[in-house]
């Protein structure tokens, strides 16, 4: 009977007989739900920007004004 050292017995691996792959489900096609419109989302948004656009440039241009009359 060989003498194996401990280390040794650590590495082993167990020897796994390799199995044989079962065929899956069949593919279900599913009925999504259609995408909801954000057109109307998205216009809200468009005219917020819109705005905060046009008030920081008008905030912009009067601080350079000021700067200029100080």
């Amino acid at each position: 009977m060989p003498s194996t050292s401990r280390s040794q017995q650590r590495r082993r691996q167990p020897i796994r007989s390799p199995q044989q792959r079962r065929p899956g489900p069949t593919t279900v096609t599913r009925h999504h739900a259609p995408a909801p419109d954000y057109t109307q989302d998205y216009m809200y948004v468009r005219r917020d920007l819109r705005l905060i656009t046009i008030l920081s440039s008008v905030l912009f241009f009067g601080m350079v004004a000021v700067s200029f009359a100080i």
